[in-house]
């Protein structure tokens, strides 16, 4: 077990963390990363996305299923996480980041699969000068 995995029956849960909201989603790349099973090469393939939410909690689920949606429609997995985090005109979290990962080739054998991050028992909180999350994922 790694230190963003944490068993959570059945299920797992990830945990994260950052000094701002920019890391913490960049952590919670790695975070995706090591729990699917990263490959040993180096990294080499980039992706862009762009999520936006109407509070932290909600923005890091989205975010952690747009990774998943890019491993589902594009064999995507992503490691690393050049993130911009940014509140718009409405007040809503918009976060556009840089991805870069890996595609995996049809049959790669991953550690898991996660079929979404959910609500349940979400932890998005800042605690001083630093940014925590738990998401539990749905496998």
């Amino acid at each position: 077990m790694n230190k963003y995995v944490i068993d959570h029956g059945g299920d797992m849960a990830l945990k994260f963390s950052g000094s701002d909201m920019s890391a913490l989603l960049s952590d919670a790349a790695k975070a995706f990363s090591e729990a699917v099973g990263a490959p040993d090469d180096n990294p080499g393939a980039f992706r862009s996305i762009r999520v936006e939410a109407t509070d932290y909690e909600e923005l890091a689920v989205t975010f952690l299923n747009e990774l998943i949606f890019l491993l589902e429609s594009q064999m995507f997995l992503a490691s690393e996480a050049s993130v911009e985090y940014r509140e718009n005109e409405k007040q809503w979290h918009e976060a556009e980041a840089t991805l870069t990962g890996w595609v995996l080739n049809q049959g790669q054998e991953v550690r898991a699969l996660p079929k979404s991050a959910t609500y349940h028992n979400l932890q998005v909180q800042r605690r001083g000068e630093i940014w925590t999350a738990k998401v539990v994922m749905d496998l």
